[in-house]
């Protein structure tokens, strides 16, 4: 499961700091620590300790609170150390210096902390500026293209170079062993398998959402796989009104951490803009189907009262001319019969031909009967 809240602010805390902070950390106190040095000796300043100031607000801004308070407490211990009399020991005869040496600590914790959080807030404000224009980027590919298949070929692209994930794919179906595939950043190369996926479970209200990690059998294993046990495979159900239209999956190498914050708002609003699509494209697939049955119907109709005309026509015909030869009281002539004969035959062929096109029609509707196409000039 993935923490959030206070448990990801302490990990965050408690993580260890980069060679580079180190190395910057270490660089910044030298350089003010000589300046200060410098100040003091030739300026004949007294009290030059604010100059350490710049090195706290350099490391706060640049790599967060822990490092601005590190630095507040290194830059306190090198000025009482290297500049405090007695120099080169921990130990301050003077009360005055104590207490300068005091505030200097408080000043330098509390200036790197709102450097560090104007420096968040910088960082949070970019951040959402980022997500902002990757989702508009993604409604722009769904509004702009003619299906979701065409738009979710743009949507990986982009996910994959808005987020710290490796891979994305998007898959369509109600159940993750029935998806196909409509969309992949690398799709020559075979989808790794996974049996312990991580599941994004959305959390009611304004609580983010969450990374849980739920073991998958094998039915429910991506097809086309390979084993890939260096990787972890993250799955974002595509979910509207309560149905399930498929999954974006993404890949990431398993030494690295879990999809960010950032990253995972992106894919998650990513999900939720694919499952809206997908349910206008149902939507209008279901409209569109009823409205060629409506006129199918409507068709028929026609063509049973066209029908029934073209039926009752030479069933008439063949009747009355049947009738005719029929009648006693008239005294036909060969002649005469072979010609009422003949019109028995015509009507009979207008009447089988009319069967004929309407078995030709059923075989027709049924698919049993393919056209075939030529261009005629």
């Amino acid at each position: 499961m993935d923490a959030s809240g206070p448990v990801a602010r302490i990990r965050h805390l408690l993580r260890r700091p980069s060679a580079e902070a180190i190395a910057v950390g270490a660089a910044s106190l030298a350089a003010a620590t000589l300046a200060t040095a410098a100040v003091e000796a030739w300026l004949s300043v007294n009290d030059a300790s604010a100059i350490y100031l710049m090195a706290v607000v350099l490391m706060a801004g640049r790599y967060g609170t822990r490092e601005g308070i590190a630095t507040s407490i290194s830059s306190f211990l090198a000025y009482d150390f290297l500049l405090i009399e007695p120099r080169y020991t921990f130990t301050v005869h003077d009360p005055q210096e104590w207490l300068s040496l005091l505030l200097f600590l408080i000043v330098a914790t509390v200036i790197g902390r709102l450097a560090a959080l104007q420096a968040e807030r910088a960082q949070e404000a970019s951040r959402r500026a980022r997500e902002a224009q990757s989702l508009f980027g993604i409604s722009r590919s769904l509004a702009t293209a003619t299906s979701v298949r065409e738009a979710a070929v743009e949507i990986v692209e982009r996910l994959h170079a808005d987020t710290d994930v490796q891979r994305v794919w998007i898959g369509v179906g109600t159940m993750p062993a029935q998806e196909r595939v409509i969309a992949d950043t690398a799709p020559d190369d075979a989808r790794p398998d996974v049996p312990i996926p991580w599941v994004l479970r959305r959390q009611p209200g304004d609580r983010p959402a969450e990374w849980v990690r739920i073991h998958a059998g094998r039915r429910d294993r991506v097809r086309e796989a390979t084993r890939a046990g260096d990787v972890d495979i993250f799955r974002v159900a595509i979910v509207a009104d309560t149905e399930q239209f498929g999954s974006v999956w993404a890949v990431s190498p398993r030494s690295a951490e879990r999809p960010s914050l950032a990253s995972t708002r992106i894919l998650s609003l990513a999900a939720d803009q694919l499952g809206l699509a997908l349910h206008r494209e149902r939507l209008s697939r279901e409209a569109t189907e009823a409205e060629i049955a409506r006129q199918s119907d409507a068709l028929k109709s026609a063509l049973l009262d066209s029908v029934s005309h073209d039926l009752r026509t030479p069933l008439s015909s063949i009747r009355a001319l049947a009738g005719s030869l029929m009648d006693p009281a008239v005294d036909w002539s060969s002649d005469e019969r072979r010609s009422l004969a003949r019109a028995i035959d015509v009507e009979a062929e207008r009447l089988s031909r009319v069967v004929r096109n309407l078995l030709d029609l059923s075989r027709i509707q049924a698919g049993a009967i393919i056209p075939d196409l030529e261009v005629y000039e």
